[in-house]
């Protein structure tokens, strides 16, 4: 099973939140991202609840933008909560920190947290279960965001030049990180070939595991690679997928920060 959960800010508690599991086999382990900033008490609340404790599996992951983070966690540097300002690693580790402060539980209930902050990198948390002085025993790795410029338009393919593509569309690139992500993240838990995943991309997600990369680095630089794709589409949350797999695959290996 997997689970997406997802809602619109300034709903209620629950307001738009969807759990949809994958029918199929029962052995297959459970996978949760959450990309909400609405009902996580209640949210982290039940991972915890659902969590099998006997297993050492890294299962739940929230994903969330910096300004949402900043702005919940009271920790924005900036005035207006949707500028984005190139957040480094401590202003992460910060927010992060307060976050398992405003909910207790959240510590428990996630393993990962993937923070995206636009063009700027991006940074995915792996959560150290024990307090710690200044959380310095989470593991925290840096993600460079890929470049639309090293992107062939399809102008450019078909020799218009590039003019049409200096316009982005950038409504809906949250939602294309977060369902790559988890589906990245699925298949490569799980390794099982179903449709949802080309063969192309499937090859590449294992390509980089086997050399050593962590699934979730390797499922979250996926989203990473898919979202900046869906810029380029007016459609939201709709990108080409040999466009992304391009961009995933230039993309550099994730680097492990060094908490101060």
């Amino acid at each position: 099973q997997q689970s997406s959960v997802s809602a619109p800010s300034g709903g209620g508690a629950d307001a738009g939140v969807g759990v949809g599991p994958k029918a199929g086999a029962t052995t297959d382990l459970p996978l949760c991202l959450i990309d909400s900033v609405v009902g996580l008490d209640h949210l982290f609340h039940e991972m915890n609840v659902n969590r099998n404790h006997a297993s050492s599996s890294k299962t739940n992951m929230l994903k969330i933008n910096m300004a949402e983070l900043c702005k919940m966690t009271g920790t924005s540097t900036t005035s207006m909560v949707y500028d984005v300002s190139n957040a480094e690693a401590d202003a992460v580790r910060r927010a992060v920190s307060t976050l398992y402060t405003l909910f207790p539980e959240s510590r428990e209930a996630l393993d990962y947290v993937a923070v995206t902050n636009g063009i700027f990198p991006a940074y995915m948390v792996h959560v150290h279960k024990e307090p710690s002085y200044n959380n310095n025993k989470d593991v925290m790795y840096r993600f460079k965001v890929p470049m639309l410029s090293q992107l062939r338009s399809a102008a450019d393919d078909m020799g218009r030049g590039t003019a049409s593509a200096t316009k982005l569309y950038t409504i809906g690139a949250g939602d294309a990180v977060a369902a790559s992500t988890l589906a990245a993240w699925e298949y490569l838990n799980n390794r099982k070939e179903d449709q949802r995943l080309d063969e192309s991309i499937r090859a590449s997600l294992l390509k980089r595991v086997v050399f050593g990369e962590d699934i979730a680095n390797t499922a979250f630089s996926f989203g990473l690679a898919c979202g900046t794709a869906s810029c380029i589409e007016r459609e939201n949350s709709v990108f080409d997928v040999p466009k992304a797999l391009q961009l995933f695959e230039q993309m550099e290996r994730p680097q492990k920060v060094k908490l101060t």
